[in-house]
């Protein structure tokens, strides 16, 4: 856990992972090879604290929010944006686990100090009840941040009995799967220090109180949960929304920051090829490139962190009996893909604003550009479905699929 001999709160998270930066980018090539960041980094992350900002002071952690979490991943990710995926996505599920799972099962997650869970959500199990639990078995792709973790949430699809049908969430600890080496080593266009490696269980046995419903998306829990009540924090609430899309939009915009000190500093060094020659900066269309970056950029972080407080805002509203809807939740959510859509424009028109060397292997723009266009086919898919699921909670429509 943390070093809390100094207070720590989000201003000295980000100092820890700026102090970390050279590292990180050292570090960032053999990550891509190896699939995640090393023994090392994994060491320092965890000295710094960066595993436990959404960890329960109940339980040792700093019990830190969304800003928090939002400001230290995005600096992360300035460095290094697989690196940071890995860690953010390893973490912030700290927060539903907390949330969701009985206490004396959440005691248990922490009886050894930190928790990295990964959580894929789309990959779905098979459950059948047993007396006492359920023996489960799942191969599940796409768990960024396995590499060190030492749970792991799944969802499940009971096959039998009175709950037949029923999705639950599962919670293994680390010897109940098998992390698969498929990750990493070439064998994605970017984000290979993700971690993002698959996760298989055999016919494991799960007792039933390491298991909740899956339904964190479809409710704003007003009337408490688990960890809200056994810490006292609204935080703890669960609807997930602005955490899961959230951290991804964190992510992405640390890279396009990340991007855009590099674009600065070209700006400033290299030459126009046209003419009138002059260093770039000195020229009215590299100073207009700076200003349309900044504004998207600073728009962009803007939304993000307001976007975090105001999840936290909603769940004290709702701890002191006000009105929240699942509506408000998802509006949340759904805002992130403005940061998401923002932090790409702005890197792409650094690419384009720029010479040709930035498309060379291991320039901080042409890696930024390539991990936000690796994620784009996930943003395009998730926005789709919950721009959907926010207008049919909003007008009380029904789902629709087609």
């Amino acid at each position: 856990m943390a070093d809390q001999t100094i207070q720590i709160d989000a201003d000295e998270l980000v100092r820890r992972a700026r102090d970390l930066s050279d590292e990180i980018k050292a570090d960032a090539i053999a990550a891509e090879k190896r699939g995640t960041y090393s023994p090392e980094l994994h060491e320092r992350f965890r000295a710094a604290g960066f595993y436990s900002i959404f960890q329960p002071k109940l339980y040792g952690g700093l019990e830190l929010g969304l800003v928090a979490q939002y400001r230290t991943m995005m600096e992360v990710a300035r460095a290094d944006t697989g690196i940071a995926w890995c860690l953010t996505l390893g973490t912030h599920h700290t927060l539903p686990l907390v949330a969701h799972f009985p206490e004396p099962t959440t005691a248990w997650a922490f009886r050894n100090g930190y928790v990295v869970c990964p959580h894929s959500i789309n990959r779905i199990g098979v459950a059948t009840p047993v007396e006492g639990g359920f023996r489960v078995s799942i191969l599940s792709g796409y768990n960024s941040g396995s590499p060190y973790s030492t749970h792991a949430m799944l969802n499940m699809r009971i096959d039998s009995g009175p709950r037949e049908g029923e999705i639950i969430v599962v919670l293994f600890e680390r010897d109940d799967y098998t992390v698969l080496d498929d990750w990493g080593g070439d064998r994605t266009m970017a984000l290979g220090a993700s971690g993002s490696n698959s996760i298989e269980a055999v016919d494991v046995f799960i007792p039933e109180e390491r298991t909740v419903t899956w339904n964190w998306f479809a409710s704003a829990f007003t009337d408490g949960t688990p960890g809200s009540r056994s810490t006292g924090n609204p935080l703890y609430l669960g609807n997930i929304g602005a955490v899961y899309h959230g951290d991804l939009a964190a992510v992405l915009l640390g890279a396009a920051l990340g991007a855009r000190d590099a674009f600065e500093q070209l700006l400033r060094t290299k030459q126009r090829h046209n003419e009138p020659k002059s260093l770039r900066f000195e020229h009215r269309d590299g100073r207009r490139q700076f200003a349309q970056v900044y504004r998207l950029l600073d728009s962009a972080r803007t939304i993000l962190l307001a976007t975090g407080a105001e999840y936290e805002e909603l769940n004290a509203a709702a701890v002191a009996g006000k009105p929240v809807t699942t509506a408000d939740h998802l509006f949340l959510a759904n805002r992130m893909y403005a940061v998401i859509e923002m932090a790409w424009q702005a890197t792409e028109l650094m690419f384009r604003a720029s010479s040709s060397a930035v498309a060379r292997t291991g320039h901080p723009i042409q890696r930024a550009l390539l991990a936000i266009q690796m994620q784009r086919p996930q943003s395009y898919d998730n926005q789709e479905l919950l721009e959907l699921e926010l207008a049919n909670t909003y007008f009380g429509t029904p789902a629709a699929h087609a």
